[in-house]
């Protein structure tokens, strides 16, 4: 089945374009998160273009490029970071993605080893322990007696989470109990997050530069929100944010950015924090405008 499109432009090239619900309460839950976004039919979202699920009613407005092309919003001219700038940036956007996920509480945090959704052994906030050199760094204690665990147990205890994967058709489950008498301190969730952002933040980096952005005129809130997708949805499907940047950092267009920073499954709690962050990004430009610093 083909995706509907505005019967007026039918005769028009389908490249990029608008997705339309039919805003009703038939409207599937993630198709009613791509309403009003923009999409390339050439490199279609999760699930294929307007049309394509069955019994799917939504349609495309096709976005004719050369009108696009011309109404680009021209960037006024900004101060941009030192190098020490930047680097003082890259803190900031690492604390603020940091209180995030862990003091609003919107990634969530698990002092003992789990099995994620897919099977993927985890602990803290959402750090994938999978790989054994990374598992062996990590500093364990015993719960009852808060001892550290040495190597050898962390070996044994490696090979036990290895061994007991779920299937596919359990990862559900969760079955956490195995694993309650080993847990890490707040301190070491913090850690291995903290860890983790500095790894996104060169993802972020390399990605910025493949869109054309300069990192040194990006507001720190705008870097701490892309940390949050990359830290959700992993380096590889980040790749796929491509509206995120053009539409959104590149334009310098922080509520487009917000819309395309969505993704399947969001909470409304973390709708409403991530809205905050990029309404902060906003008001660092103009302050940055205006005053040649973020703050």
């Amino acid at each position: 089945m083909g995706f509907f499109i505005n019967p007026k432009m039918k005769e028009k090239k389908m490249t990029k374009y608008i997705w339309h619900t039919q805003e009703d309460d038939k409207v599937r839950p993630w198709h009613a998160s791509k309403d009003g976004k923009i999409f390339d039919s050439e490199h279609p979202p999760k699930g294929g273009n307007p049309g394509e699920s069955p019994n799917c009613r939504c349609w495309a407005e096709p976005i004719e490029e050369e009108n696009k092309a011309s109404t680009t919003k021209k960037l006024s001219p900004i101060v941009p970071d030192t190098p020490a700038e930047c680097a003082q940036k890259d803190e900031i956007a690492i604390e603020k993605a940091l209180n995030i996920l862990i003091k609003r509480d919107v990634e969530g945090s698990v002092e003992h080893i789990y099995y994620d959704t897919k099977g993927i052994p985890t602990i803290g906030i959402g750090t994938n322990i999978n790989d054994k050199n990374t598992f062996v760094k990590i500093n364990f204690l015993h719960k009852d007696t808060m001892r550290p665990l040495t190597n050898e147990e962390k070996q044994e205890l490696y090979s036990f989470v290895q061994n007991n994967k779920p299937d596919k058709t359990d990862a559900s489950a969760n079955n956490q109990n195995m694993f309650k008498n080993f847990i890490i301190s707040e301190f070491e969730q913090d850690r291995l997050a903290t860890e983790h952002l500095k790894n996104d933040l060169q993802t972020i980096k390399n990605k910025f530069s493949r869109h054309g952005i300069d990192y040194a005129e990006v507001p720190p809130s705008a870097i701490a929100g892309a940390l949050e997708i990359v830290y959700n949805v992993g380096p590889e499907k980040f790749k796929q944010f491509n509206h995120f940047m053009d539409d959104g950092i590149k334009q310098r267009d922080y509520i487009e950015a917000y819309k395309q920073s969505h993704r399947e499954g969001m909470k409304d709690r973390r709708y409403k924090v991530i809205e905050k962050l990029y309404d902060d990004a906003d008001r660092e430009l103009r302050h940055k405008q205006h005053y040649g610093s973020w703050e």
